[in-house]
């Protein structure tokens, strides 16, 4: 039976041990409301190399809210895509698209990033705005500014493509 109790004493420690042994080497990352109905924000900036991961998931979701619609748009431009069935989706992408710049926007990059993070900003911002002009296209049933959305999209998902190269990091 003391066997028994040593062994739960000891296994308890150690797991103590364990749990403090794997915090943050100190650092303290404290959450603040950045705005209440956007949730949270860090008020510590993360490594480099955590907020280049960061970047590369949120410019790859950006990537494919455009990809889609870029395909999307040459179906609609030809009829084999009806416009008013278009039109959610692209106010879903629109959505998702400002869902990611919230993200990029609440999140402090570390210093040797903010540059990239500014960068970012302001490519998502153009990619927002082609889809506006896609949406504003497909609502008229203009082919000719659906193109040039498209165009524009295409740029965008480029530019973006660029932001989250490893190598550019």
């Amino acid at each position: 039976m003391d066997r028994k109790i040593i062994l739960t004493v000891a296994a308890a420690v150690l797991s103590g041990v364990f749990v403090t042994g794997c915090t943050d080497s100190g650092r303290a990352v404290d959450i603040k409301n950045a705005d209440p109905k956007d949730g949270y924000a860090l008020n510590v900036p993360m490594g480099a190399g955590e907020y280049s991961q960061f970047i590369a998931n949120e410019v790859s979701a950006a990537v494919n809210i455009l990809s889609s619609r870029i395909v999307q748009a040459g179906y609609v431009e030809d009829g084999t895509y009806p416009y008013d069935s278009e039109m959610d989706n692209i106010d879903t992408a629109i959505s998702g698209m400002e869902g990611i710049r919230d993200n990029v926007d609440v999140i402090p990059a570390s210093k040797t990033l903010e540059d990239d993070r500014k960068s970012l900003l302001k490519n998502i911002g153009l990619a927002i705005e082609a889809l506006n002009n896609y949406r504003q296209g497909v609502k008229e049933k203009d082919n000719s500014k659906i193109e040039a959305s498209s165009d524009q999209m295409k740029s965008a998902s480029s530019a973006l493509t660029a932001l989250s190269n490893p190598s550019y990091q």
